[in-house]
């Protein structure tokens, strides 16, 4: 499987049990560390415990908003790239700088990975 560069490791939000296993299988075939949470408090803790290249947020999380979790990102100073998964059409909000809307590809996540980390 081809290196998804220069992304080591990945903290990955969403509630989505199926999704999960597919993030992970996905990504460890490419040698990325994922860190799968299920919650908005569960990210936060994660996120202020570790370091990660790059943070996969889905907008809809059973227990916060993923605004909370970003407006915390923000908030924290970190340089941290994140990735907001949605399925709301024309979501904007000044922390969710990347918006990918569902449904997606892998391919197009990929994608959209390689765009975020080359900036």
């Amino acid at each position: 499987m081809t290196r998804i560069n220069p992304i080591n490791s990945i903290l990955i939000v969403t509630d989505n049990v199926t999704r999960r296993k597919i993030y992970q299988l996905f990504f460890g075939a490419r040698g990325v560390y994922v860190e799968l949470v299920g919650d908005g408090a569960e990210a936060i803790n994660k996120f202020e415990s570790g370091a990660f290249d790059l943070i996969l947020n889905d907008l809809q999380s059973q227990d916060c908003h993923g605004n909370r979790i970003a407006e915390h990102i923000h908030d924290s100073g970190t340089v941290t790239p994140m990735i907001t998964m949605t399925s709301a059409k024309d979501f904007t909000h000044p922390h969710h700088a990347t918006v990918l809307q569902k449904p997606f590809s892998m391919e197009t996540l990929v994608s959209k990975i390689q765009t975020v980390a080359a900036a």
